[in-house]
Order: structure tokens, then sequence, then C-alpha cells
């Protein structure tokens, strides 16, 4: 449940330079503004690429949410400021552009939460009515400042508890005099993050495979292993345990274990990793391989240890087999 309790939008045509901040709020009984904001706040907070962080409690941005959540400032200045901060450093970058940026203060599931949204202006066409000599004339125009729909992805967002000041947040980087800035992270927010759900189950699928590779394994047990391991794991829990998961996964080889738990923590992971179930089951359900002759095939990865439905041989002459059993019907996709 999403309830919004204020909210707030600025535009940052940093293209034109000009910056409109508005000096109020907006009208939330305007049903046409609340169901946009809704739906996207609701769209944006399920988005696998987000990564989680906490504030820096020294930076200037924790300074001034503080001064907001204690009443020294109004939610208008308080977005105002966040407002100018990203302009100036969009305005300063190679490539600068329009947008709108919508602050609110919301509860989401009963818990108060700070949400910026940043989308780009796009350019569209609409109808435009005019009168040419007392008669109606309908004609197509350019606009240039539509915003997206509610069933697309926002250019950048953030999500900012209160308490505690965790984040999560979608980022977008920007070169400033040739250096590239995470307009979020490093120049608003200040923050630490981990790497997000995606991220990681990449990483950890992609590592699962160099592993079993390095030793000789079958690597697409080894993934599908992987994959099937965390999506148990993620059953009574809302994290998964990188280094746990490969004792599991390669139980009959220490080797292998310690390789895995090397692996992850050069590329970041080592410790328990909060993620997003719904992505999890989503991205794992299924596994898909593709042969060196073309033949592609997906199967549920639960079935990768069960050899009444699918066996991988290793052949004498070193080729591989995939056996597909008690097939009943096979249909065309």
């Amino acid at each position: 449940m999403i309830n919004i309790n204020k909210a707030v939008m600025h535009i940052l045509d940093c293209r034109s330079e000009v910056k409109v901040f508005s000096e109020q709020e907006m009208d939330l009984t305007n049903s046409n503004a609340v169901k946009f904001i809704t739906k996207h706040i609701e769209k944006s907070s399920k988005d696998s690429d987000m990564r989680s962080g906490y504030l820096n409690e020294n930076s200037r941005f924790y300074s001034q949410l503080k001064a907001y959540l204690d009443g020294a400032v109004s939610f208008v200045e308080f977005s105002i400021w966040i407002a100018d901060l990203m302009y100036e450093t969009i305005k300063s970058s190679d490539k600068p552009e329009s947008s709108d940026m919508f602050l609110c203060d919301v509860a989401i599931d009963d818990v108060r939460q700070i949400v910026l949204l940043k989308c780009l202006n796009k350019v569209g066409y609409t109808h435009q009515v005019t009168h040419e000599n007392g008669m109606i004339q309908n004609e197509v125009i350019k606009h240039f400042s539509i915003l997206p729909s509610t069933t697309q992805r926002m250019d950048s967002f953030a999500f900012i508890n209160t308490e505690p000041t965790m984040v999560k947040f979608l980022d977008k980087n920007y070169s400033v005099d040739g250096q590239e800035t995470a307009l979020l992270s490093e120049v608003l927010l200040e923050c630490s993050f981990t790497k997000s759900t995606k991220e990681t189950v990449k990483l950890m699928n992609l590592v699962s495979e160099t592993v079993a590779e390095n030793f000789g394994a079958n690597a697409v047990e080894a993934v599908a292993a992987v994959k099937n391991c965390m999506i148990e794991s993620l059953e009574d829990s809302d994290s998964i345990d990188p280094v746990a998961m490969g004792r599991q996964v390669f139980a009959s080889s220490p080797g292998m274990q310690k390789a895995f738990a090397e692996e992850l923590a050069s590329v970041g992971i080592s410790e328990p990793i909060s993620v997003e179930k719904v992505f999890v089951g989503r991205a794992n359900k299924m596994h898909k391989i593709k042969t060196d002759t073309g033949i592609e095939v997906s199967f549920p990865v639960d079935y990768y240890h069960n050899d009444d439905f699918i066996e991988f041989i290793n052949k004498p002459d070193g080729t591989l087999a995939i056996e597909l059993k008690n097939i009943g019907q096979i249909t065309n996709k």
C-alpha cells in the first residue's frame, strides 16, 4: 500500500539552462497526479537493478534530510536544495538534458520513506485545435516535454528510509569534465552501496560456471545448482549466503568450495546479501543452455539433478550428450 503524504515537482531543463522550482507542494486532490506518481513508485520499488546502501551521517544530504525530518526546513525547501544540486551537476555535464524531478514523502506498507523520481522529458506529438477564418482546424504539433507513461521506467530514482537511514536507488552516470560521475550515489546521497540483485545473480552464475570449468566439472549442472540453491534459500529468508551456497553446491569438493568463495570475494561478494525474492525466482526458475551446434534447451532448474527428466552424458570421445526423458508430448513454440 502506497500513501502519498507530500509531493513536489521541479523542472530541470539543463539543455536550455532553465530551472523552474515549484514554491508549493503538488495538489494531491488531483487524481491524475496521484495515479501517475503512485504507479511509478510501485514500478520503481520492484526494480531489480536497484542498489542498496546507507547514508553517510557526515554528508550534506544526511544533514538536509535530518533538518527536514526535525522540522527545521520545509518539504519544499528540502526538495529545492536537492533539485538545485542535481541541476548544477547535469548542466555541467558533457550532455546536458531536460528532465523533471519529483520528491515525495510517502508511506509504503506503513514505512515512511522519502522517494525521489527523475525522468527525462521526451519529445512527442499531440493534437492542437485552432480556429481559422471562423472554422475549426485540427493539427499535429510536436511537444517537447512529454512525461514517461506509467509503464515506462524512470531515468533514476531513490527510496530513502527515514529510520534507519537505508537507501535503495537506481543511478545514472554523467560525464563532467571528462570524469564519469554518479548523480545520486556520489553527488546527492553520498552513500555506500552494494551490488544490485541483478548484478549479484549474474555474478553468482558466472563464478559457478568458471569454477566448474577450472576443475573439469559440468558447468551447466553447477550453474543450475546455484540457481536452484538461491530459490531454496529465499523460501525462509530475504537474503542469500554465497559462501554457504558454495559449500552446498560443491559439497563433494573442498577445493571447489574454496575457489568459489575466493572468486566471489574478488568481485565483491563475500557476506550474506539481501536480494529481491520476486526477481530471483523469476530469473532462476528456468535454466537455458545453448550447444555449439546451435541447439537451445530450456528446463526448470530443479530438474538439473533429476535423471528422470534430463541427463547430461559424457561420451568416450570427449563430447557431451543430453538425454530428455519421460516426454509425453512435444509442442511448437
